[in-house]
């Protein structure tokens, strides 16, 4: 384990070239935290540190995306979409991933994924 100011401890995956922390906390959320980097990066920080104060609104936006884009996608009658991860991208970009309980189309699950940059919502998707 490593250990880093901002998310406290942190594992790595040489294979990967990925960092991870296994369960944070974002305003009352336990999320598995991730980024495209041996370890956290300042540009990872600031976005971290960006995302918590800004996270209702981004949050709301994300939720209210989320919507199946194709007719093979089951639609539930009241769904609760739950963050599952938060993860860094290149190029100041903050995807999101929803765990929607179980969905699958055609026996493979599949779940919500929301892409940010720069503030602004750029991609919305199911994705297996």
């Amino acid at each position: 384990m490593n250990r880093d100011d901002a998310f406290g401890q942190f594992e790595m995956s040489s294979d990967t070239l990925t960092w991870f922390v296994r369960q944070t906390n974002i305003s009352g959320y336990s999320v598995r935290v991730t980024g495209r980097s041996p370890r956290p990066t300042d540009e990872q920080i600031q976005l971290w540190s960006q995302l918590t104060s800004r996270f209702p609104e981004v949050l709301k936006v994300a939720i209210e995306s989320i919507h199946p884009h194709s007719k093979a996608i089951p639609r539930q009658a009241n769904p609760v979409y739950r963050l599952f991860e938060v993860r860094f991208e290149a190029g100041h970009r903050i995807m999101l991933r929803f765990d929607p309980g179980t969905v699958s189309v055609d026996g493979v699950e599949v779940y919500p994924m929301t892409i940010f940059q720069e503030w602004e919502l750029v991609e919305s998707s199911w994705v297996c």
